[in-house]
């Protein structure tokens, strides 16, 4: 019980403060390319890559639809999604991501969100939040805060839950748009470097 009460303060923390997150919740265009390329840090070596692309539909200010289509070389995997953005005047963001998995399956839920205000940051992700009709199974909620300068913006966190740790990303921007990114998780041992293209 203490636990679930200490992830809702932190919660409505993230969901409060001054901040603005900068992994894409507020996609600004149609559409939208991701390319991550990611490799354990644990001496295996392993290189793992996971392009998807959406395609945003704005029925409202205040909404948008982005079906995405996922594809996970490493498992050959097909993975479909539905993102759905909600926002209170362009400021407060809430996405979820429903997530299915023709593989294995596997349906899931992960929800994110921020709050964008100047250069500051904070934002949360709760991945898996749902997962094979089960509600905080093999969870992961992370927390991030940090600062956005010119065309470098940097945060860094702490996830709980599964496989917690010290998370960390750094983002250069190429264009207002479109970007690289550095990311370091000590939870699951990786790096990842990705590609983002909006249009």
């Amino acid at each position: 019980m203490k636990r679930i009460i200490a992830i809702l303060l932190m919660l409505t923390f993230a969901a409060t403060a001054s901040a603005q997150v900068y992994d894409g919740i507020t996609q600004p265009t149609k559409f939208r390319y991701w390319m991550p390329f990611s490799t354990s840090t644990d001496g295996t070596g392993k290189l793992a890559a996971a392009p998807f692309v959406g395609y945003k539909v704005q029925p409202a200010n205040w909404i948008s639809l982005t079906p995405v289509l996922q594809y996970n070389f490493s498992r050959e995997a097909v993975i479909p999604q539905l993102w759905v953005n909600v926002n209170y005047q362009q400021k407060y963001y809430l996405l979820f991501r429903s997530i299915y998995d023709l593989k294995s399956e596997t349906f899931s839920e992960t929800i994110s969100g921020t709050v964008k205000l100047n250069k500051y940051m904070v934002d949360f992700t709760w991945d898996n939040f749902y997962r094979a009709e089960k509600f905080l199974q093999k969870d992961r909620l992370q927390i991030l805060a940090g600062y956005g300068w010119k065309h470098v913006i940097f945060n860094a966190g702490y996830s709980i839950r599964d496989q917690p740790g010290f998370v960390t990303n750094i983002r250069l921007k190429l264009t207002n748009l479109s970007w690289i990114q550095l990311r370091y998780d000590t939870g699951i041992d990786s790096f990842t470097l990705s590609t983002a293209i909006h249009l």
